[in-house]
């Protein structure tokens, strides 16, 4: 019986595992690969907000699981991971089945934190998939009359909002779209320059910006702020912050407070144990990376090449990272950010964020469907 590699999550950084390690197993005979995934479709999360405004068809930002594996050749298993024993090593999927491994590359990515309320997780809209973006942009399509409301303003909240304007301007819609945001500023994470430069051009957008307030209530589609604010005929957007999946909590992981992995300089976090992507807390500079595609990517290259050497029997090597900085787009075809440490912004940052993602897209002949939905609005 062959031994397995098992990598949970296929995003960003398990599709770059993937592709790597398959690759590295046509000459190493008694190894398997298997890939589990609680989702039937690799979303690609940095084009979600387009689907929001209707830029993008939500076909193009999304790839069938069963379809991709099975043209690798890959073993794909359509279910969740619940279970996470290192020591016996195996996992206990939602199905009951229990599978073993002899090395596992968490690459499970992140979802959103709904700070264990129940209630937020089934009233409120969220952003984790192609489909949760096209669920309200029909929503907003049916009644366009009804004010947004956004909760968090990081990344995905800001460039949500900004695309929730840009569809209500296509429809001429008077409703208003709230972004709230707990602490003092949005994109609090950013240079001062950004978030000045983001905030002025969302203003221009119509949006109502209100900072140091939270969500208190909400009921019969009225929303209560923390500072008295009563907001009317509302439709909330939940995208206040993000955390690990749950059976990492519930495994026994050194963790940080987001429930992301703790992993050492070879990505790895127990015997036969790595991680890589949004899942993963790597120290540098003493801060945490923060959670890109970029870094997804190149961890995954590392944790997955370390594996195959660690079967070889060869030397493993550090993750060194290399950050070729971010950019913030924003639905009216402009945006700002760092690349390689020079400043942009305006029409050239919008260009750039496009450039990545077309580059970025699996497969040439999806990067063509892209290119022709940009250009000509169309899927085909």
């Amino acid at each position: 019986m062959k031994k397995k590699i098992l990598i949970i999550g296929a995003g960003f950084a398990g599709l770059q595992a993937v592709n790597i390690i398959r690759s590295g197993l046509k000459r190493i005979v008694d190894f398997e690969l298997a890939v589990v995934d609680k989702k039937e479709t690799f979303d690609f999360l940095p084009m979600l907000p387009d689907i929001i405004s209707g830029r993008v068809w939500p076909g193009n930002a999304r790839l069938d699981l069963k379809e991709y594996f099975s043209s690798l050749g890959v073993d794909y298993i359509h279910d969740e991971v619940v279970a996470l024993h290192l020591k016996e090593k195996y996992v206990v999927l939602a199905s009951g089945r229990i599978i073993e491994f002899t090395f596992i590359l968490l690459a499970s990515g992140s979802e959103t934190n709904f700070y264990n309320k129940a209630d937020i997780k089934e009233r409120f809209f969220r952003l984790d998939s192609a489909s949760d973006a096209l669920k309200l942009h029909l929503e907003i399509m049916k009644e366009p009359g009804r004010n947004i409301l956004i909760v968090g303003a990081g990344y995905t909240g800001v460039e949500a909002a900004s695309s929730v304007l840009q569809l209500l301007n296509k429809l001429n819609a008077k409703s208003r779209v709230y972004l709230i945001e707990i602490s003092s500023n949005i994109l609090s994470v950013l240079p001062e320059w950004m978030k000045n430069y983001i905030e002025d051009m969302m203003r221009k957008q119509n949006a109502r910006i209100l900072t140091g307030v939270s969500l208190e209530n909400f009921e019969n589609s009225k929303a209560l702020l923390s500072d008295g604010t009563i907001i009317e005929n509302a439709l909330v957007v939940w995208v206040a912050g993000v955390r690990a999946p749950d059976f990492i909590s519930k495994a026994g992981i050194n963790r940080d407070r987001q429930s992301r992995v703790i992993v050492d300089g070879y990505l790895c976090f127990a015997e036969g144990a790595y991680a890589a992507g949004d899942c993963a807390a790597f120290n540098y500079r003493g801060k945490v990376l923060r959670m890109a595609v970029q870094f997804s990517i190149f961890e995954a290259r590392t944790a997955a090449n370390n594996i195959l050497n660690e079967i070889r029997g060869r030397e493993r090597r550090f993750y060194h990272p290399i950050d070729l900085g971010y950019i913030v787009p924003l639905s009216n075809g402009i945006g700002c950010g760092q690349v390689l440490n020079i400043r942009v912004k305006g029409r050239i940052a919008w260009f750039m964020h496009w450039i990545m993602c077309i580059y970025r897209t699996p497969k040439a002949a999806r990067r063509i469907k892209l290119i022709k939905n940009l250009i000509y609005g169309k899927e085909e």
